[in-house]
């Protein structure tokens, strides 16, 4: 099956949808296309930052090692439409999770370097990046305050996700084996 132009597949992501067609272009000009197989790594846990990765086709798997059993959790999946390793476009320090394909997928990287160009070139370009950007981790910081909260209260969150669930994040997976001991 023939992939649609990167400018149409942009326009269907809402933090871009409204951007004009200069900035689009400007956009996707500063994308560089990754494939990667079933089971393919995009970056280990520690691994040094510096790009984020929208995901076009297929899925891959966010996992976290934690460090005192050295047991690897799966803490999300991200799918067409969504961003991995958004952090590392504010901040450059090591990667926090390791993500690896669970299907074979394409994904569309952006490198600080080329971010800071389009705020050059196409500053509302790059102001919807970092606006995506900041709601996306905004919304990550309310769901762990609230986790907190409720840790704190000695309650479950009111939100509290499915111990089995795939896609509850890291949070969600921490509170299932808190509330177990």
């Amino acid at each position: 099956m023939a992939e649609l132009p990167l400018t149409m597949v942009l326009r269907k992501i809402p933090a871009f949808g409204q951007l004009h067609e200069r900035d689009l272009t400007a956009l996707a000009g500063a994308l560089r296309r990754r494939h990667l197989d079933m089971g393919g790594q995009l970056f280990e846990q520690g691994d040094p930052g510096g790009t984020m990765h929208l995901v076009t086709q297929g899925e891959l798997s966010v996992r976290w090692q934690e460090g005192v059993t050295d047991q690897e959790l799966e803490v999300a999946r991200v799918g067409p439409g969504e961003f991995v390793g958004d952090m590392a476009l504010l901040d450059l320090g090591p990667r926090s999770a390791s993500v690896v394909a669970r299907r074979e997928s394409v994904l569309w990287e952006l490198a600080v370097e080329d971010l800071m160009l389009l705020e050059e070139t196409a500053p509302a370009a790059a102001s919807a990046i970092l606006t995506a950007v900041t709601a996306l981790l905004t919304e990550r910081i309310r769901h762990v305050n609230g986790q907190i909260e409720a840790l704190l209260a000695g309650q479950p969150p009111l939100e509290a996700p499915a111990p089995d669930a795939t896609d509850s994040g890291i949070f969600g997976r921490l509170w299932s084996r808190l509330s177990k001991t």
